[in-house]
Order: C-alpha cells, then sequence, then structure tokens
C-alpha cells in the first residue's frame, strides 16, 4: 500500500504479489512491475525456519514432499496440508482433503473452457462444480439412487453425461436444471 506517499516512481525489477495501490502518489511508470498469478506460492526462509504464502494463508513449513506441504500456519499450533501443482493450491485438513480440493479447482477452471458433451464424464466434483451441490448432498442422494455396486463405480471412475442426464431428472436431484442448461448435446 503505498497510497498517499511521496515515492516518485518503481524499481524496475520490482514484483507484486497481491495488489498494489498507488492511489494519491506521483508515481508514473505505474505498470513497470511484474504481477504474479493469484495462485503463485511465495517461499522464504530464515536461519531457523522455511516458510510459504499460499492462498493468503502465511504458514510455516513443517515437510515437504513431491506436492504435498505439511504446514502450521502462523499463529497456531495446528497442522494442516497443502497440495499444490503449480497451478492452483488446496489447503486441507487432511492430506486427502488437500489434493481433492485441489482437484476440484482443477476441474471448476477445466468447465469454464468446456461445455458438456454426450461422452463427457461426470465425476462427484465435476457435478459440484457445475450446480453448487455440497459434498456431502451429491454422497447422500448418490445412495438413495444407486445400489452399492453402482455408486462405487460412480464414485469411482464418474458416469458419462448422457447416462446420468435422464437419473438426475427421474429422481428430481438438486441442480438438475442448472446441469441441463449446460448440456451440449
Amino acid at each position: 500500500d503505498l497510497r498517499n506517499t511521496s515515492i516518485a516512481s518503481l524499481p524496475d525489477n520490482l514484483t507484486v504479489g497481491g495488489s498494489l495501490d498507488l492511489e494519491n502518489t506521483s508515481i508514473t511508470n505505474k505498470e513497470n512491475y511484474k504481477q504474479l498469478s493469484e495462485n503463485h506460492v511465495f517461499y522464504w526462509q530464515n536461519s531457523k525456519n522455511k516458510f510459504l504464502k499460499a492462498d493468503g494463508i502465511f504458514s510455516q513449513i513443517v515437510e515437504k514432499k513431491r506436492n504435498i506441504f505439511t504446514i502450521k500456519e502462523i499463529g497456531s499450533n495446528k497442522i494442516s496440508y497443502l497440495a499444490t501443482n503449480g497451478n492452483f493450491n488446496a489447503h486441507g485438513n487432511t492430506i486427502e482433503e488437500a489434493k481433492r480440493d485441489l482437484q476440484f479447482k482443477r476441474i471448476a477452471e477445466k468447465l469454464k473452457n468446456e461445455p458438456i458433451n454426450q461422452d463427457t464424464v461426470v465425476t462427484v466434483q465435476y457435478y459440484r462444480v457445475v450446480t453448487g451441490a455440497c459434498e456431502i448432498g451429491v454422497n447422500s442422494w448418490m445412495k438413495k439412487v444407486f445400489n452399492q455396486k453402482d455408486f462405487d463405480n460412480a464414485v469411482k471412475n464418474g458416469i458419462k453425461a448422457k447416462d446420468l442426464l435422464p437419473i438426475l431428472k427421474a429422481n428430481d436431484a438438486y441442480g438438475y436444471d442448472k446441469f441441463k442448461s449446460l448440456i451440449n448435446f
């Protein structure tokens, strides 16, 4: 926040990892900085510890294995996890929760650019993104509609959109109208 300061210019190598407020300054080279994506993870360390900031959460790194960080949020002793793939980050109370939320974010981004076709495989996460349904609600509905074998298969492999649409309609599923409006067949 540089509002109302007497700073006259920005350095040529300035990197901004959030927002930059230059209101009421005399700075003329306002575009002379690199803006990092909102998904950028910041890393730094002091002589004792390593830290990161992802999705606005500042944490101490306890351990790192591949793309999973075990972390403690600054000001807390509670252990949590961060999964990252370089494009998206997701926090979770468990490793599985962080991985699941990372997958959710990837699917949500993919959906912005792809229509739902007949052979589109719809997973629980995919359906949640499209309809806004909660995971517990989707799973509860599926357990009422499917036998155990079909439920397990749908959770593991998803269902083709052309097969799912009539099931949604026949069973008055939450989000049916929204889902149907995005169908491209």
